[in-house]
C-alpha cells in the first residue's frame, strides 16, 4: 500500500509515552493509517495552517481525523479545538478529544465548541488497543470522510 493511499490521522499529545501507545496500538489494527504526530497545540495549528514548513500538503496532508489531548501546555486542546470549528476549510475535520480527566462543565465546553467526542485516554497497551480498533472501525473504516 503506497503512503497517498493511507488515511492520514492527526495526533496531538504532549506525552511522548501516550504517542509510542497509541502509534503500537493503530499498528495493531491492521488499518491503513498514516499517523502524523505532533507534541504541541502550536505544533497542531502550524500543521493545519501550512506555516513554519507545513505547507507542502503532499508531505503534510491535511488529516482525516485528529486525536487531541485536552490538556497541553500553552497553546490548549481547548484553543486548538476552537480554530479547527471556526476554520470553514477544517471544521468538517473529525476532533476526538483524549483526556485522563475532565470535568461535566469542561466536557459540555468541548463539545459545544465542536468535539465530536470525548475520550477517557486507555491506560495500558491491552486498552489502547482495543480502544485504537474500535475508533478505526468506526472513524476510518465506516464512515465517509468529508470531501477534500
Amino acid at each position: 500500500m503506497t503512503e497517498r493511499r493511507l488515511v492520514p490521522v492527526l495526533l496531538v499529545d504532549d506525552d511522548d509515552n501516550d504517542i509510542v501507545l497509541f502509534r503500537r496500538a493503530l499498528m495493531t489494527t491492521g488499518s491503513a493509517v498514516r499517523l502524523i504526530t505532533l507534541n504541541s497545540g502550536q505544533a497542531a495549528l502550524d500543521y493545519l495552517s501550512g506555516a513554519n514548513g507545513y505547507g507542502d500538503r503532499q508531505q503534510h496532508p491535511l488529516p482525516q481525523l485528529i486525536f487531541l489531548d485536552a490538556h497541553l501546555p500553552q497553546v490548549r486542546g481547548e484553543q486548538v479545538l476552537e480554530f479547527i470549528k471556526t476554520a470553514p476549510e477544517f471544521r468538517v475535520i473529525p476532533v476526538i478529544i483524549l483526556t485522563g480527566a475532565i470535568s461535566p462543565n469542561d466536557a459540555l465546553r468541548l463539545y459545544g465548541q465542536g468535539a465530536n467526542a470525548i475520550c477517557l485516554k486507555p491506560i495500558s497497551a491491552p486498552q489502547m488497543e482495543t480502544f485504537a480498533a474500535i475508533i478505526c472501525r468506526f472513524w476510518i473504516e465506516s464512515i465517509l470522510p468529508p470531501p477534500s
